[in-house]
């Protein structure tokens, strides 16, 4: 197509008809003022002359229509593209707003830590009041009013306090192997390597959330910091807070598995995003598809607003390497499976054993097209028993041979094999 230019149609015009002009003059004009016109032969030249005028003339206003509702064509074409472009931002932009949670106050009032450390010391209410005149003065002066206890009793209180939180932690304990925990000055750390960081503090009644922090987003290249922060924060104070008033289950457990969700979702967006530029390079991906289990058809345009049930998995098919042909199979098919908790399992469709990972946290794309790219190229190479004059194109899964320029699927160099 790099011949083809663009031809004005009124220079195309002008053209046809200074061609005819000075066919005309020179032919049939000239055929008239002689009068060998009258011969056969000129006659049915000139027939044919004017047969083939008619049907250039004809093509021309063919043309001339189409050039009338050209511009329309072209306002049509741009209107499309234009509201494509705004279907997806507004997809993105619900995806956006569904993904954030209302800032409101859902957590009780923590009780005084200071009353608290009284009731447990002497399991009455009867030492409160006695406090109330510090506490009213400690509203003007910040000074933190002390119980009127001896040293024994203090060393028996705080001894009974620490017996209350480590009983507190270990009965919440996360189940989940991945998760390391912390318990530092009544504080408790729970963290995933590379996903997640939540501080905790318990004051015998609830919980609260003093930290966390989505350190996923550091392996993005983006900062942890701003409205990812804000927004992941107030996730887990939500998640936190239905588990102040409920009292079900593991606190530990409870926040693992919204955190990880998150994660898992973010995970699951990138990879998608990044199939997506693919597939317009037109080279490795061809295609993808972005859909939940329970509803294959719909695709997604993000997976904010989506909560995997049981028995449902959040799926991601990247349709690669079109030119990787054996026997009935065309192409390689990259499966990322989300389910309930946020792990994500990567697999090849085709090719089961080719590739299987669990639990992953590699977002990138291209590092996962690259390692199945590697393992393809020495499937092919042993299924061929030959490494020496044959190698893999990475970007397409086709067989190349050294100085021959046209690429091969894996049946085409075994018939080649063959007859040589």
């Amino acid at each position: 197509m790099d011949d083809l230019s663009v031809v004005s149609f009124t220079e195309l015009l002008s053209q046809c008809i200074s061609r005819c002009v000075i066919d005309w003059c020179c032919f049939c004009d000239r055929q008239e003022k002689d009068d060998s016109f009258v011969d056969n032969h000129i006659r049915n030249g000139i027939i044919q002359f004017c047969r083939a005028q008619r049907e250039i003339f004809l093509k021309l206003y063919l043309l001339h229509e189409f050039m009338l509702k050209q511009k329309k064509l072209d306002r049509i074409v741009e209107k499309a593209y234009a509201f494509e472009n705004y279907l997806y931002k507004c997809g993105s932009d619900i995806a956006m707003n569904l993904r954030k949670v209302p800032t409101s106050d859902l957590l009780v009032a923590c009780p005084n830590t200071a009353l608290a450390v009284d009731l447990l010391s002497s399991g009455k209410y009867t030492r409160m009041p006695l406090m109330l005149p510090q506490l009213a003065e400690s509203a003007v002066t910040n000074a933190v009013p002390l119980p009127p206890l001896s040293n024994e009793e203090a060393d028996l209180t705080m001894s009974k306090l620490n017996s209350e939180y480590n009983l507190q932690f270990w009965r919440s304990k996360c189940k989940d192997l991945f998760i390391t925990m912390e318990f530092r000055n009544g504080n408790c750390i729970i963290k995933r390597e590379q996903f997640f960081s939540v501080t905790l503090i318990y004051d015998f009644f609830s919980w609260q959330t003093l930290s966390a922090v989505p350190l996923l987003l550091e392996q993005f290249g983006c900062s942890t910091d701003g409205e990812a922060r804000t927004s992941f924060f107030t996730l887990i104070n939500y998640c936190v807070a239905i588990y102040n008033k409920e009292k079900k289950g593991s606190i530990f457990d409870e926040i693992f598995a919204s955190a990880n969700l998150y994660c898992g979702k973010l995970i699951m967006d990138k990879l998608k995003s990044q199939a997506s530029d693919y597939k317009s390079l037109k080279m490795t991906v061809t295609d993808f598809r972005y859909y939940v289990t329970s509803d294959p058809d719909h695709m997604l345009l993000s997976c904010s607003d989506i909560r995997p049930k049981e028995d449902e998995f959040l799926v991601l098919e990247v349709i690669c390497f079109p030119n990787f042909q054996h026997d009935d199979l065309e192409g390689l098919t990259l499966v990322f499976k989300m389910d309930k908790c946020g792990r994500v399992n990567m697999e090849t469709l085709e090719i089961a054993d080719l590739l299987r990972a669990n639990d992953i946290s590699e977002h990138r794309l291209d590092q996962w097209l690259e390692n199945v790219a590697a393992l393809l190229e020495k499937y092919q190479l042993n299924i061929l028993n030959n490494t020496a004059n044959v190698f893999m194109n990475h970007a397409t899964g086709s067989l190349n041979i050294p100085g021959f320029a046209s690429p091969l699927t894996l049946k085409e160099y075994g018939k080649l094999i063959e007859e040589k």
